[in-house]
């Protein structure tokens, strides 16, 4: 998104003659972890960005479930033995996060969670996130004094 759309907004901006609308795009972020480290991969989200909708900061959305896999030659599960099917209790973590802390957000969850691989998921949302600030890239008709 991020250097595609900033040259997009700019052309625009330059053949308009005139601001143009700042893009307020948000991503939510899914990822599976165990129950006693979840709460870290939470607080990591939020110090690097994520859970704000509004006036509240440090939103999230949970849910449990089972997560099941069976390790390969050369893992290091987290839990369960290599070879073996494994059935752990999981959490499912959603967060929302402006589109441009997203690299920082998933840094942050990957540097916090304890699996090897981390499942995670990050889906573009289509709805305005009016979180997201008004900055703009255009071009203004005259100087401002």
């Amino acid at each position: 998104m991020g250097c595609q759309s900033h040259t997009r907004r700019k052309a625009r901006a330059d053949k308009d003659q005139g601001a143009c609308s700042p893009e307020r795009k948000a991503f939510k972020t899914y990822h599976l972890c165990t129950c006693f480290p979840c709460r870290q991969c939470q607080e990591a989200l939020f110090a690097a960005g994520a859970g704000h909708i509004g006036n509240y900061d440090r939103c999230s959305f949970s849910v449990s479930g089972d997560g099941t896999y069976r390790a390969g030659e050369g893992a290091n599960p987290f839990a369960g033995h290599v070879g073996e099917d494994h059935s752990e209790p999981e959490i499912r973590l959603e967060a929302v996060m402006p589109a441009h802390l997203s690299p920082a957000c998933v840094r942050a969850l990957l540097a916090a969670h304890p699996y090897e691989e981390v499942a995670y998921d990050i889906i573009a949302l289509e709805n305005d996130y009016h979180g997201a600030g008004a900055g703009a890239i255009g071009t203004l008709p005259s100087r401002s004094p």
